[in-house]
């Protein structure tokens, strides 16, 4: 398989594997980001990974925010967001 004209065997094979690697990244990190699912009253969108912030974005408010969790049991998590809406995230 070439993906350049004129270029060595070793130069395809590399830039091969950068690809690989590229993808294998990208598709690990979105599985990760998936592996936690949050709730709470009014949530239009979410995103947790682990860490020790969560963005939540409630309606009717235009933008959300990344607010501290703190780790109430294993795979559980929870938060407040500004205006006091309690959440919590929980791995899937």
């Amino acid at each position: 398989m070439k993906f350049a004209r004129g270029a060595s065997e070793a130069l395809n094979l590399a830039l091969l594997a950068g690809l690989t690697a590229a993808f294998v990244f990208t598709a690990s990190t979105a599985a990760m980001a998936g592996a936690w699912q949050c709730s709470a009253a009014k949530l239009k969108a979410y995103r947790y990974t682990g860490g020790d912030k969560a963005y939540i974005h409630l309606r009717p408010y235009g933008k959300g925010g990344w607010y501290a969790v703190g780790k109430t049991a294993t795979g559980h998590v929870s938060g407040r967001t500004k205006d006091g809406t309690p959440f919590v995230c929980a791995r899937r």
